[in-house]
């Protein structure tokens, strides 16, 4: 028969954060003299019964197991499974954790034992049972500012839902929106330091010639195996333009010669250059109008505030 031991004062403290593979609840029978739990040994003690064990079966790592036996003899802990018991697993009883790895395994692997255990049981007892395996601490991505002015530099950070003991990687990808490669810098990865929870890298944008605003997303790569994508896995960056914009105004064209009509005559502003013989001017009413272009001087003599 499968079994295994653990010292109670040697106990293990759970992990923080685990998958549950398998739970199910027992009703304990006594199985022999001094034996108590379930069995497929003794008819009408099986774990198979679903009033005695809940549920005997589970599948994990795309294997199908089978609870073969549960069993409390004196204050040693027994678990028998169908095929080897995977050593990452913990059985946990009532919520205190056994792992597998701190077991002693018998019966071709197949069983386990916990030497005194500390836990006791009665006939008729219900017992929780579960086989949880760690889970994976995740990486999530977030950048600041998310909105970034043009020529000004965003901070992207990588933050880990626990530390590890050992410095990790996380690899990034950048895919342009509107943006393009060379309005901003590149990031190919960000590295976590033992004990640390985040890590930071830089990406600097670039001042252009355009006149709107640009996006592109930073996502994670290929996570390490140590770890999973967490949420969210990818950030947008917009680079906002500071470049002078024309409004979009109702174009009013001029030719060379043309004088603006009377109701538009009087002092005005120098917006901004139209096309390559015009430019905007802005009148005390706030109309803003297409004309001819003047000279640098005159521009410059009657730039708006």
């Amino acid at each position: 028969m499968a079994l295994a031991a653990f010292f109670a004062p040697g106990a293990q403290p759970a992990q923080a954060q685990t998958t549950t593979v398998w739970s199910a609840t027992l009703t304990v029978q006594q199985v022999t003299s001094g034996q108590l739990g379930c069995t497929i040994a003794i008819p009408g003690k099986e774990c198979s019964s679903t009033s005695i064990l809940t549920d005997d079966d589970f599948t994990y790592g795309a294997v199908d197991y089978e609870a073969q036996a549960v069993l409390l003899i004196g204050s040693t802990l027994y678990l028998t499974l169908s095929k080897a018991i995977p050593t990452d697993l913990s059985l946990d009883v009532g919520g205190t954790p056994f792992p597998v790895a701190s077991a002693t395994i018998a019966n071709s692997g197949r069983g386990a034992q916990w030497s005194n255990s500390g836990l006791s049981w009665s006939v008729g007892d219900t017992v929780s049972l579960s086989l949880t395996v760690p889970s994976n601490p995740t990486v999530s991505l977030s950048a600041s500012p998310s909105t970034v002015d043009e020529g000004s530099p965003v901070t992207i950070t990588a933050t880990l839902s626990e530390a590890l003991s050992s410095r990790v990687t996380i690899p990034l990808v950048i895919t342009d929106g509107s943006a393009e490669a060379g309005d901003h810098g590149a990031l190919r990865s960000i590295t976590i330091s033992a004990g640390e929870t985040a890590g930071t890298g830089t990406i600097a944008t670039r001042h252009d010639a355009d006149t709107r605003d640009e996006t592109f997303t930073v996502s994670l790569g290929t996570v390490p195996p140590e770890l999973v994508a967490g949420s969210p896995s990818s950030v947008e960056i917009t680079i906002r333009d500071d470049d002078v914009r024309v409004p979009s105004v109702p174009r009013i064209p001029i030719d060379e010669d043309q004088q603006l009509p009377a109701h538009q005559r009087g002092p005005y502003c120098y917006v901004g250059a139209g096309n390559s013989d015009t430019e905007y001017v802005r009148y005390p009413d706030g109309r803003i109008v297409e004309t001819e272009r003047q000279s640098d001087a005159i521009r410059s003599m009657f730039a708006c505030d």
